[in-house]
């Protein structure tokens, strides 16, 4: 009887808990920062090329991006929100994604905000210089 009530008071605490992070998560999703308005510099066209993990990327953009002493200030947009973080490690792209991407020279890597591949979500990808 007492094992009963304790998992059921875990149990409890785990739905809450997760129900928290969900709600914050979907906030995030729907009201997180929108595309900002600016310099379209591009908007992809598929296909985009497969790299390692969640990595894709595309090549010959008509922007520079990061160099060894400048920081690309462009902004990747997925639909009307805002990707990130900007400037992640390139491993991480392909490891954790989540939206990460890296304009680095004239090449953007990029990840999506569910790790889906953008050759097939339907989804828009636009760099834009605020």
């Amino acid at each position: 009887m007492r094992l009963r009530a304790v998992v059921f008071g875990i149990a409890g605490v785990a739905i809450v808990i997760g129900s928290f992070f969900g709600t914050l998560w979907l906030m995030d999703r729907l009201l997180g920062p929108t595309c900002p308005k600016g310099i379209e510099v591009a908007e992809f066209k598929r296909p985009f090329i497969k790299g390692p993990g969640s990595t894709f990327y595309k090549e010959g953009l008509s922007v520079t991006g990061d160099t060894q002493t400048n920081a690309s200030k462009t902004v990747l947009c997925e639909g009307n929100a805002v990707l990130g973080p900007a400037h992640a490690a390139h491993a991480d792209i392909g490891k954790i994604g989540m939206g990460r991407y890296s304009h680095w020279g004239n090449t953007l890597l990029f990840s999506t905000s569910d790790n889906s591949d953008p050759n097939t979500n339907a989804r828009t990808y636009t760099l834009v210089t605020p």
